[in-house]
């Protein structure tokens, strides 16, 4: 009796470390694909960001060779908009000198027209 139970317990304990390790290799295989996988994830994932670097670099490259054309307009526009200030200026000089050739010329007018008049009636007084 002893020896059958004896049997009987090695018989169990060799059925359940048969199932345990049946299910430590499935598990490992099943680790071992799982693995494979994230591996194959992450070089396509290293991929992605070596890709989207260079992405970045080249749009970095862009910017900065369209802030120097901003900085370029942005000088001409500052060039333009002095020249306008000063014609604006020269402008504002013109018609002021206009307006006064002009009260210039009708006083002198005035006085070429009145002048006779004027003479002819301190003669006749």
């Amino acid at each position: 009796r002893e020896l059958d139970s004896r049997l009987a317990r090695c018989t169990t304990d060799q059925t359940r470390t048969r199932t345990g390790r049946e299910a430590l290799i499935a598990s490992v295989a099943a680790s071992t694909q799982q693995l494979d996988a994230d591996v194959t994830g992450l070089a396509t994932l290293r991929q992605d960001v070596r890709e989207t670097d260079e992405q970045m670099l080249r749009l970095r490259a862009q910017l900065e060779t369209q802030d120097g054309e901003v900085r370029v307009t942005r000088a001409g526009l500052e060039e333009i908009r002095a020249e306008v200030s000063e014609l604006d200026i020269a402008r504002v000089t013109a018609e002021r000198d206009l307006a006064h050739l002009e009260e210039t010329c009708r006083d002198t007018s005035w006085i070429k027209v009145q002048a006779p008049r004027l003479m002819q009636q301190g003669r006749a007084k």
